[in-house]
């Protein structure tokens, strides 16, 4: 008998530690439900202990997504190496310094960009008489950081952007880029040779300062702040293209000695730091990185307003493609909350109670909050990407579900007269399904954490985490907010509400007559 029944002590079966275990929660938690007083005071703490966890989490680590390439590439993949290097490269070129250190030619001037090299069989372009070059750069006086790339495309009838009238319009552009009320605080500074004015903003990479030279004893200076030069348009084009291949960047690769034709022009606008106000870079550089994002943010809507029929105007830069990139990202987000509320209108009409419908949309609200918590504060993560956005649509349909095996249970058992016996039975089967369901969801999303693609692996490790959060918050709130809607008396005045308003509406939707009526 003792070896059948587990021993016997005075007369009763000897309890296992698993039955200790359930037998402490059963004191500890259904005693407690099938209380009004206890189950509202045990839902106040939960939902205050999970908007605490939220709201610190939020606030010690707001949301940052990150939406670069490196999310979405293999980090120890020969192909992302040979990427990697050629970038680090790049951007050495392009900016004229790696790790804070200038890297500069033979005449002393930085290299801020790379030129894509032609080679012909001979530059048929002569420089005209009468014309010479002079630099208008003297020294950099601070660190190029940040740039500003507009591109200009012609379009109409004629595809050609080197007319006279568009080459106009373009120095317009670049003119209103430039009168920004605080552009002279984050341009990148040069020593000015034209006026003896000291320092001045470094004048645009653009092939209209050969258009718009300053004259500076008897020369020409092309920084683009003079008048229209009077030579013709040809002439221009053919001594700047004379001069330096460096002009091959502003067109597009059609462009050739014998076609001088483009329909691409491109302008540069370079920004550097520390910028005014500040002395160095070091300790203050987040805070100028913020400055900085929106100073280039007000450009957004002018620039929107600047193409025109004959001329199409596009921009981009890092920080303007991260900060679109963002916006767009939480227009998606607004996605997600007006699912909420449907998802929300459904319960409510499902259950015929504003109370369940809210608890249950709170349990998914709450178990966003959680492992947002657990990802950033105490794991450590320290940004989410792009992919992450996903699974605040998936875990609507998780938490639904779980919330809905719950409720669908308990009025099942509603034979049972005991509430007790009621909320044991309830979570047992409804507690060991969503158990079931909800782990080999979490272990379906899990696999992806194996994957090499960071934006995969992070996904992956987050949704499996957030089904498991889901679920345990669904379990700890929803017998409380059942017991409470029993033991209130809200049970029976729904229940009415429903055999009045049920059945039409189940006339209306022949799907909810099948539902309710069999």
């Amino acid at each position: 008998i003792n070896a059948e029944y587990g021993g016997m002590e005075n007369g009763h079966v000897a309890k296992t530690k698993t039955e200790q275990f359930l037998s402490f929660i059963d004191v500890l938690f259904f005693n407690l439900y099938i209380k009004p007083l206890g189950a509202f005071v045990y839902l106040i703490c939960l939902t205050l202990f999970i908007v605490l966890l939220s709201a610190l989490a939020f606030i010690i680590h707001p949301i940052e997504i990150d939406f670069s390439l490196s999310s979405l590439i293999v980090p120890t993949h020969h192909a992302s190496i040979k990427l990697q290097s050629y970038l680090a490269a790049k951007h050495a070129m392009a900016n004229g310094m790696e790790e804070g250190t200038f890297i500069r030619d033979g005449s002393n001037q930085t290299n801020f960009h790379s030129i894509k090299k032609r080679s012909y069989a001979g530059n048929p372009f002569k420089a005209p008489p009468g014309l010479t070059f002079q630099t208008p750069y003297s020294q950099t006086a601070l660190y190029p950081f940040w740039t500003l790339d507009v591109v200009f495309i012609a379009t109409g009838n004629n595809s050609n952007i080197l007319t006279e009238d568009r080459i106009q319009y373009v120095k317009y552009v670049e003119q209103e880029i430039t009168q920004h009320k605080d552009y002279s605080r984050f341009c990148l500074m040069t020593r000015s040779q034209t006026y003896n004015e000291g320092w001045q903003c470094t004048p645009c990479n653009s092939i209209t300062t050969y258009f718009y030279p300053s004259i500076l004893n008897g020369e020409r200076v092309f920084d683009g702040n003079g008048p229209r030069s009077k030579d013709k348009l040809s002439d221009v084009l053919q001594y700047a293209f004379s001069v330096s291949s460096k002009s091959y960047w502003f067109v597009d690769e059609d462009f050739t000695p014998y076609n001088m034709r483009s329909q691409h022009l491109r302008s540069q606008f370079l920004f550097g730091f520390p910028i005014k106000g500040y002395r160095d870079w070091g300790q203050t550089r987040e805070e100028q990185r913020d400055l900085y994002k929106e100073f280039i943010k007000s450009y957004i809507p002018m620039l929107d307003k600047k193409s025109t029929d004959s001329v199409k105007v596009y921009y981009g830069s890092t920080d303007l493609y991260d900060y679109q990139a963002y916006s767009l990202f939480c227009e998606d987000l607004k996605l997600a909350g007006f699912a909420l509320i449907i998802v929300y209108l459904y319960m409510s009409i499902h259950t015929f109670s504003l109370l369940l419908a809210f608890f249950a949309g709170a349990c998914i609200l709450g178990s966003i909050g959680v492992s947002y918590f657990i990802v950033r504060v105490i794991l450590g993560h320290i940004k989410m990407n792009v992919l992450n956005g996903i699974s605040l649509f998936v875990i609507l349909g998780i938490g639904v579900d779980d919330a809905f095996v719950f409720i669908d249970t308990y009025k099942q058992m509603g034979h049972l007269a005991d509430p007790g016996e009621r909320l044991r039975k309830t979570f047992q089967i409804a507690g060991k399904a969503t158990l079931f369901t909800s782990a080999t969801t979490a272990v379906a999303y899990s696999a992806n954490i194996f994957s090499k693609i960071p934006a995969v692996s992070n996904f992956g490790y987050c949704m499996s985490l957030l089904v498991v959060t889901c679920y345990v918050i669904v379990s700890l709130m929803m017998p409380a907010v059942l017991s409470l809607w029993h033991t209130t008396g809200l049970e029976k005045k729904e229940k009415r509400l429903e055999e009045c308003f049920g059945r039409p509406f189940q006339n209306i939707f022949p799907w909810c007559r099948m539902r309710y009526c069999g």
